[in-house]
């Protein structure tokens, strides 16, 4: 057995499955036009193919609706969360934010989803083109969910993507969240693989970035959260302290280790990031035989 192989989970906790390839957005940061021909940018997952998956993985206790798309584009969203939820699973959304209303997260707050994640780099106006576009009206809709949740459900996450330029304004975005009781921030780094025109912090100032935001975070009591390696004291804390000992002094991503990735031909893969690297189909095998 490998040094890998003993920290990696038997069964992964979370599967994300890639209900949508299509999107409202075209995000400089975004991948999707370098993984999809034009073609194969228009693509919903049938209800049945969804189905047949949920039914294959009972183990996996987490279902992410969404992958390289906006999975509230998918007309049949909220038939797919409902079969998670007879089957006993915990599911969420990552929605950019801009299809969202009030009609919109009430029928999501109705739904029972567990966690709903909302893209946000700025909470005002900016000349960042690879970043998501600034809409307040994003902003009063992200307030008005956080307002009319059940017992807190849906667990509200702001998901926010680390720029060159936006490392101060993720500071007001922790200020955004502890205002209207949001205690959970997910910060991701940027990907450079969809262009050449990304610039990420270099990584000195990327650490002292993540050690004030972490503290800062702290008194304000927002849990943030990474999946940057580098800085070990903010991945998420479903990890043991060995799994981070291993992770940080191996400089490995967090997401290899209990995620898989679903795709739009059923193909699982370890991230939405390694398409490439399949390692069964969920449309013709169970997930013990993978």
């Amino acid at each position: 057995m490998s040094k890998y192989q003993r920290f990696i989970r038997d069964i992964p906790l979370n599967c994300q499955i890639e209900v949508t390839n299509r999107c409202n957005l075209n995000c400089g940061m975004c991948n999707r036009e370098k993984l999809f021909t034009k073609e194969e940018l228009t693509k919903d997952m049938d209800l049945q193919r969804f189905k047949e998956i949920i039914e294959r993985i009972p183990e996996i206790p987490w279902i992410n609706l969404g992958g390289r798309g906006e999975p509230l584009l998918h007309p049949d969203i909220f038939l797919m969360i409902d079969f998670c939820k007879t089957h006993k699973k915990r599911g969420y959304i990552t929605t950019n934010g801009f299809l969202l209303n009030k009609d919109m997260i009430k029928r999501l707050v109705d739904s029972g989803i567990d966690r709903v994640e909302v893209s946000l780099e700025y909470i005002k106006s900016h000349n960042n083109p690879n970043a998501h576009p600034f809409d307040k009206r994003v902003i009063e809709y992200i307030i008005y969910l956080a307002k009319i949740r059940k017992n807190g459900l849906p667990h509200l996450r702001l998901q926010v993507t680390l720029h060159k330029d936006n490392m101060v304004h993720i500071f007001q975005i922790i200020d955004f969240a502890r205002e209207n009781n949001i205690t959970s921030i997910n910060i991701q780094r940027l990907n450079l693989i969809s262009s050449n025109n990304l610039k990420r912090p270099d990584v000195s100032s990327e650490y002292e970035f993540y050690r004030k935001a972490h503290l800062y975070s702290k008194r304000n009591r927002v849990d943030l959260t990474t999946n940057l390696s580098l800085y070990g004291k903010s991945l998420p804390n479903r990890f043991t302290q060995s799994e981070i000992d291993f992770i940080i002094s191996n400089n490995l991503c967090v997401e290899l280790f209990d995620n898989i990735y679903v795709n739009m031909l059923g193909d699982v893969t370890p991230c939405c990031l390694l398409p490439k690297y399949s390692v069964g189909n969920l449309y013709n095998e169970d997930m013990d035989s993978i």
